[in-house]
């Protein structure tokens, strides 16, 4: 990172040490890699060493439902105790995308990265992810890489890349008066949600 672009706190990143940064930061990737060992383990996998079993459960679980994930692992064999398997196997996209969610809210970060974390998601548990940022965001710096406007427009400041560059920048009522891609991306958007709620009700 170039001097004098990125700061934490007033301090520029290049004169914090790594580990300050690296515990500064919650990060959930789109394509989620997840251990071969329990739900539980996935998720806990950045929590304190040197909480109870009993409060390490309660956080787990507090995480994963707020990442819409609580309830599929409950349908699982053995609960938070199943063991997912190499990368994840013995879950779905979506289920091993929220775990990663999940491990990132669990970490008592002051910034959360999320990248694309509704991809693989139906609209409800989008709707329950979408609150669960919210409250996120009261609390700590929320990061979201998204290609949906229904996730994009609750940020106070939307940068949008084309070809790899910032093109347009501004809040969501903004970028939507400028009429350029976000505009655009928003209309394509409505245009797909609401052909498919007509073939629903057809």
């Amino acid at each position: 990172t170039p001097r004098g672009t990125v700061f934490l706190d007033g301090d520029d990143v290049c004169d914090l040490p790594l580990e300050r940064v690296r515990a500064s930061i919650g990060y959930a990737q789109q394509d989620a890699f997840l251990f071969s060992t329990t739900v539980s383990r996935n998720i806990a996998y950045a929590a304190d060493d040197d909480l109870e079993a009993d409060e390490e459960l309660a956080r787990v679980r507090r995480a994963a439902r707020e990442a819409s994930v609580e309830d599929d692992i409950d349908q699982l064999p053995e609960g938070f105790d199943t063991v997912v398997g190499e990368r994840g196997v013995q879950l779905s996209g979506g289920q091993r995308q929220r775990v990663a969610l999940g491990r990132a809210l669990l970490r008592d970060a002051p910034i959360l990265i999320l990248d694309d974390p509704l991809s693989a998601v139906d609209a409800k548990t989008e709707a329950a992810i979408l609150q669960a940022i919210d409250e996120e965001a009261t609390r700590r710096t929320v990061i979201l890489i998204t290609h949906r406007i229904a996730a994009a427009k609750r940020m106070d400041k939307v940068l949008v890349l084309h070809e790899g560059r910032v093109v347009e920048e501004g809040t969501h009522e903004e970028l939507v008066a400028l009429g350029g891609h976000y505009a655009s991306i928003l209309r394509e958007q409505e245009l797909t949600e609401s052909l498919e709620s007509f073939e629903v009700d057809a």
